[in-house]
């Protein structure tokens, strides 16, 4: 039975799952509740009330005193960014065997450089916490985009996303990374608007960049009731389509024949997040029992750090 600690029990930490919609699985405390027969999880957070709720529902341990992270095997973490240096200081210096951290990593570039030096010596596995890409029917997109690359380039794309750069932008970055296995620079990003709307250190930002020798453009929405998250990616003759927060995904094929854009029903994938954390914490199970499986952490450290120099930079 492997130990494992969830430090922090707000939205992700467990209260996405409060819902009881059986057949989604949105928190770390559902997913590891799904796997109560492989691990054994305590639970913590500044909150007693939170401790409680999630003690009531999956019936948790709690833990008050002191933290020894390294008598773990699993630790989550889903506390406020702000925290995340702190805890993932000790935790890579303690060697926990296995490290769920959400994004963004940090907001400080002199956190991110300290915490990619500790990972040279560091012996923990760290899954940041970018779902989309751990989910089958986006690994098999990037798979389609490989082969779809040999034959048409990427002409331009479109992000729509709100509620902070770092937060909510990063996922889009991250995906567009995952799915083109390549590296996003922004060093030419161009900012037409920036507003401080959810977060004081986050803006959610509008503009554009270079990627692939295409031109992105970023649309921050601010101001609105609701959440977006949509991708579109321009081909010669087909579109791309990342739609409903990224549950739904479409491929939009030209047909000359017909003069016009058809979907193609082998590639619209539907419902895709609705059991995100499983996605997640199989990808780490398979990190802890292979040693020589990789984790995501190098990727989005890098990808923190690029976004947190654009910040800087503006």
């Amino acid at each position: 039975m492997l130990r494992a600690l969830l430090i922090g029990c707000g939205n992700i930490g467990a209260l996405y799952d409060f819902n009881d919609v059986e057949e989604k699985v949105l928190s770390h405390a559902k997913a590891y509740h799904l796997l109560k027969n492989k691990i054994d999880l305590t639970i913590t957070d500044n909150d007693s009330n939170k401790i409680n709720l999630v003690k009531n529902k999956y019936h948790f341990k709690s833990l008050n005193e002191d933290l020894k992270f390294n008598s773990f095997d699993i630790i989550s973490l889903t506390t406020p960014t702000v925290t995340h240096f702190d805890y993932l200081k000790k935790m890579m210096e303690q060697n926990v065997p296995l490290i769920f951290c959400e994004k963004p990593i940090a907001v400080s570039i002199d956190e991110l450089i300290e915490l990619q030096r500790i990972r040279k010596y560091s012996k923990s596995k760290i899954v940041v916490n970018y779902i989309r890409r751990f989910n089958p029917n986006y690994i098999f997109l990037k798979e389609y985009i490989s082969k779809t690359e040999s034959n048409e380039k990427l002409i331009s794309g479109t992000i729509k996303y709100c509620r902070g750069f770092l937060n909510n932008g990063s996922h889009a970055l991250d995906i567009i990374q995952f799915l083109f296995q390549q590296t996003i620079s922004l060093s030419d990003l161009q900012i037409s608007n920036k507003v401080y709307d959810t977060f004081d250190t986050d803006p959610t930002l509008s503009g554009s960049f270079t990627f692939n020798n295409s031109t992105i453009n970023l649309v921050g929405l601010t101001d609105i009731s609701y959440s977006i998250f949509e991708i579109e990616l321009f081909f010669k003759d087909k579109i791309i389509q990342i739609a409903n927060s990224g549950n739904e995904i479409k491929v939009l094929e030209y047909k000359t024949e017909f003069n016009q854009l058809i979907l193609n029903d082998k590639l619209h994938f539907q419902n895709s997040l609705d059991k995100y954390m499983v996605d997640v914490f199989n990808f780490g199970i398979k990190l802890f029992e292979n040693e020589n499986f990789n984790d995501n952490f190098d990727n989005s450290i890098s990808l923190n750090l690029e976004m947190s120099k654009a910040l800087k930079k503006s």
